[in-house]
């Protein structure tokens, strides 16, 4: 496959985002966690390759967009809430949001 010029330009602004994202957080927070900009990256890595998976899955099951978009998010919430379960984070966020009175309607209508 190959890529254009809007492509590599795309990736170069990505870089570039990511770069000024990790200055200014060290300059706004004395205390820089290295561990959050190898969560972004990870994160630009991940979403960079499910493209790809994903147009290499349809052709090969012969899936449609709404199948590989159920698979995808599906198996997402999966991983999720199975991390989430194991390091205990599921259940201080339902205890917060149930003790927090004005929760729902922040969430529900951004107010």
């Amino acid at each position: 496959k190959k890529y254009g010029p809007l492509d590599f330009i795309a990736a170069g602004l990505l870089c570039i985002g990511l770069v000024l994202f990790t200055l200014t957080d060290s300059m706004v927070s004395p205390r820089f966690n290295i561990i959050g900009v190898a969560i972004i990256i990870c994160a630009l890595l991940c979403d960079s390759v499910i493209g790809n998976v994903q147009e290499k899955t349809m052709k090969q099951h012969k899936a449609t967009n709404t199948e590989v978009v159920l698979y995808s998010y599906g198996l997402g919430f999966l991983y999720l809430f199975i991390i989430l379960m194991v390091t205990g984070e599921l259940h201080k966020g339902a205890t917060f949001s149930s003790n927090v009175s004005n929760f729902y309607p922040i969430v529900y209508y951004e107010y």
